[in-house]
Parts: structure tokens; C-alpha cells; sequence
């Protein structure tokens, strides 16, 4: 016996997308879009949040060590929405911020709330992508190149 724990829901695979570039204040951010459903993602309910989520990310955009680029995911979900971004610092570290939606308004996770299995798969093409493109590519940095990069790992 394994205890309580119970699968209620199951996985499966979500629609997921990279949906365009954001750029702000020296920033380049990959947008993704999650649907638990068939896109394409309401991006009105998400408006707000990317307000908050530009506001997390640190200044100057591109110095010694960070180049200036990262990645948001737009998660709409049953019952909860999910904001989360990423951004490339001390060249191979990922600072990650979660901001949840109850149908109450944008806050940031709080307590156990994380990212969830769907958002790991951006993150780890994320991870992937930089190594590729950025910090593992042997004629150096490109940039365009990862900011294009939509594959899977």
C-alpha cells in the first residue's frame, strides 16, 4: 500500500504554443501559451499579469552575466490560471516567478504553488534552447536563434 495519494484527473497532453516575442525595457521574452482545452488561450484574462511579471525581471537587461532574454508561460487552466516567467542570470542560472489566478485576481504562488507538469515541458525546452543556442553553441551566443527555438527536448 502506497497511502492516499490518488490520481483524479490523469495526465495528458495540452495544447502549447510559442505565441510571439514581448520585448520591454532591453528584455526579449518567449511567450508561451497553455491550454487545458482547445486554444487558443483567452488573452484578456492574462493582461495584468504580464504588467506584474515585467516588474520582477531585473535591470539593466543585458549586463556581464545576463543576456537579456527568458521566457513567460501563459497557462489557462481549469479553474486556476498560471503565470509564470523565466530569465537567463550569472549565465546559466533560471530565476523563476509564479503568479496564480483563482478567478479572484493575479497574486504571486504562494505556499506549495509551483509550476506544474505542462509548465515543466517549456521550462525544459527552455533549458535546452539556451544550452543549445547560448551558452553550449561553439561559434557563441546566438540569440535569434533561441528566441526561434520552439522545439521539444
Amino acid at each position: 500500500m502506497r497511502g492516499p495519494f490518488e490520481v483524479r484527473k490523469g495526465y495528458r497532453s495540452r495544447p502549447t504554443a510559442l505565441a510571439g516575442i514581448h520585448e520591454q525595457d532591453g528584455w526579449r521574452l518567449k511567450i508561451w501559451h497553455i491550454t487545458d482545452g482547445p486554444p487558443p488561450l483567452k488573452e484578456a484574462r492574462f493582461s495584468d499579469v504580464l504588467r506584474r511579471m515585467n516588474a520582477e525581471l531585473p535591470m539593466p537587461a543585458v549586463t556581464r552575466e545576463r543576456p537579456g532574454v527568458g521566457f513567460a508561460i501563459l497557462h489557462q487552466a481549469t479553474g486556476m490560471d498560471y503565470a509564470v516567467i523565466g530569465w537567463w542570470d550569472r549565465e546559466n542560472e533560471c530565476p523563476i516567478r509564479v503568479f496564480v489566478n483563482l478567478g479572484k485576481g493575479w497574486r504571486p504562488a504562494q505556499g506549495g504553488e509551483s509550476v506544474c507538469v505542462w509548465d515543466l515541458d517549456v521550462i525544459h525546452r527552455e533549458r535546452e534552447a539556451y544550452v543549445r543556442w547560448i551558452i553550449g553553441n561553439p561559434d557563441g551566443p546566438d540569440f535569434e536563434a533561441y528566441l526561434a527555438d520552439t522545439q521539444p527536448a
